[in-house]
């Protein structure tokens, strides 16, 4: 009887040990060329989440007084770390099959955390007109115009990450 007494004390009188962890949050500070994977409370490269094959589509325009002309394409690329820090190099256009120069077809862009495109640095900046973009770990939107009074170019480039 006395142990009988002893559990129904020990079962009223202390407490649970259930530990709610929906409220622990992860503190980890991250160098600047890292974000912070909250899932994983870990610091992970942000480039990284770009670098992969994607399909890719692109509306484009040329103006011209004698000879305007638009079109569209679609094709598979791929997306790569870049020269510098913070950048890729991002397709924008089809790489033929027999490529002797190896060129890349590509822009080096510089990437911020958020995912925008520095449009004041490395290949962004060379269209005089106009220029957007963003990526996100899944999606890709670039636009740039330049040119002169007489003739223009302009490209929309939209991407979906396939693996």
């Amino acid at each position: 009887m006395k142990t009988f007494i002893l559990f129904l004390i020990f079962i009223f009188f202390i407490p649970s040990c259930d530990i709610d962890d929906s409220d622990m949050t992860c503190e980890l500070i991250c160098e600047s060329d890292f974000i912070l994977d909250e899932v994983n409370c870990e610091c992970v490269d942000y480039i990284e989440q770009y670098i992969g094959q994607w399909e890719f589509t692109k509306y484009w325009s040329t103006t011209h007084p004698y000879n305007p002309n638009d079109g569209d394409s679609f094709w598979i690329g791929e997306i790569t770390y870049g020269d510098f820090d913070n950048t890729l190099f991002i397709p924008h256009a089809q790489i033929p099959e027999i490529n002797e120069t190896n060129y890349c077809y590509c822009y080096e862009f510089e990437i911020n955390q958020s995912g925008e495109i520095n449009q004041n640095t490395y290949d962004a900046n060379d269209f005089n007109y106009f220029f957007e973009g963003f990526i996100t770990s899944d999606s890709l939107y670039y636009s740039s115009a330049s040119g002169s009074p007489f003739s223009s170019y302009s490209q929309t480039i939209y991407g979906r990450k396939i693996n």
